[in-house]
């Protein structure tokens, strides 16, 4: 469930007692302050050896955190209740403001497994490396971070090489910082990314986004109050009913969330019982009333462009735009 390491990578990396010197230009996690464990007396120089610690030597206690519903399955923390839960969510998962609506940061989500990823190299690589695996073997891609061609199936130890594993690695840009404190630093060089993918507005500022989206609230009478199926919910939000967990255990990492719910049209942030209501108020019109359609060669029809470019993206081959 972790977003940096799985039970298989914690054991790989417990075999070789973590002996292995990985470098990226000499960078590597701060020491100096300790960092203690919750569970028991035990202190590590890195944040990523505690995440590591964590998992490998109280499972137990790890497991039940899991279970709780105020639980953050992806750092395996407790909150005090669900609302904290979101609000530790959009800021130190989706690197957004605590009370967001939408996600303010670029976005790439696999159509697969919905992992989300925030640089759109991490998401094609792993495209590669998780499905497309009869050609994993001989496939070649591009490493995000240093542009070298790489193996896919070496992938996991060519990352391991420039941290991208650690807890303190950039996930936009992939640098790596000393700790989580200089990360959330280094993420106020990156600006807020604030795109209308309905109409395409862009702003610097937050209120005005927020208040260009609320303009695109539709009125259910004047939709005919047109009944939102769940075959709608289930192609707009990632997310989906199908997710296991086994698509979190992977060497490319993404993340994945289990609390909050985001729009694939506008990265909008909805909770469960909110999706429909986000539909209504954002795209209802566009389901409803628009004219226009966009299909694949294939045959398959959308009614939003975005839509269309997840499909496209997600089979490759002989799948396009069509010009019809």
């Amino acid at each position: 469930m972790s977003l940096f390491y799985t039970n298989r990578e914690v054991r790989m990396i417990d075999d070789r007692k973590r002996k292995k010197e990985m470098s990226d230009a000499g960078v590597k996690e701060e020491l100096g302050q300790m960092q203690s464990c919750d569970f028991c007396t035990d202190e590590y120089d890195s944040e990523t050896e505690l995440h590591v610690h964590r998992k490998v030597k109280h499972r137990e206690q790890v497991a039940n955190i899991l279970t709780e519903d105020t639980s953050c399955k992806i750092c395996i923390r407790q909150h005090k209740d669900f609302e904290e839960l979101l609000k530790h969510t959009k800021s130190t998962h989706l690197f957004s403001s605590e009370d967001a609506e939408h996600v303010h940061r670029q976005i790439f989500i696999c159509d697969f497994c919905n992992l989300m990823y925030f640089n759109k190299k991490m998401l094609e690589i792993h495209m590669q490396y998780m499905h497309d695996p009869k050609h994993k073997q001989k496939l070649s891609g591009t490493c995000p971070k240093c542009n070298k061609k790489i193996k896919i199936k070496h992938v996991w130890s060519h990352f391991q090489r420039h941290l991208i594993q650690s807890v303190a690695c950039c996930q936009i840009c992939l640098k790596k910082c000393r700790n989580l404190a200089d990360l959330r630093e280094h993420l106020r060089t990156h600006p807020n990314y604030y795109h209308c993918t309905i109409c395409g507005y862009e702003s610097k500022v937050k209120d005005s986004f927020t208040a260009h989206m609320q303009a695109h609230d539709s009125n259910l009478h004047e939709s005919g109050n047109i009944a939102i199926n769940e075959s709608v919910l289930w192609k707009c939000f990632v997310p989906r009913k199908n997710t296991t967990r086994s698509t979190c255990n992977i060497g490319v990492k993404g993340l994945c969330l289990k609390d909050l719910f985001v729009c694939v049209l506008c990265r909008g942030l909805c909770k469960e019982g909110e999706k429909a209501a986000h539909i209504a108020k954002y795209h209802l019109v566009d389901i409803v009333a628009s004219k226009k359609l966009y299909m694949c060669v294939c045959g398959e029809q959308f009614f939003n462009n975005v839509l269309l470019k997840h499909h496209v993206f997600k089979l490759k081959g002989e799948h396009r735009a069509s010009d019809l």
